[in-house]
């Protein structure tokens, strides 16, 4: 297992063998950050921060920018009002 912190918060992450010899990018578990890193029989030859990462998603933010119709009780479903017997 390697452990390595991130450039960015200073978080500690522990990669696997599985990345005992890699090239590529992982992600900061927590800031978002994205580290790119290269790894040599088990050992870290570099590492740098890659491009500036996006704050993960809300379901909020996701929904207050989706194109949907207006939702049902907003004045544009409203029922039309029945004028009165005066009124016609």
């Amino acid at each position: 297992m390697i452990k390595v912190s991130c450039l960015k918060c200073g978080h500690s992450l522990t990669l696997g063998e599985a990345y005992d010899d890699y090239a590529g990018k992982v992600r900061c578990w927590g800031c978002h950050a994205i580290l790119v890193l290269a790894l040599e029989e088990g050992k870290l030859r570099s590492m740098h921060l890659g491009a500036p990462s996006l704050p993960p998603r809300s379901d909020a933010l996701a929904h207050a920018y989706s194109p949907t119709a207006d939702p049902p009780g907003s004045p544009a479903f409203a029922e039309p009002e029945e004028a009165d017997a005066d009124e016609r």
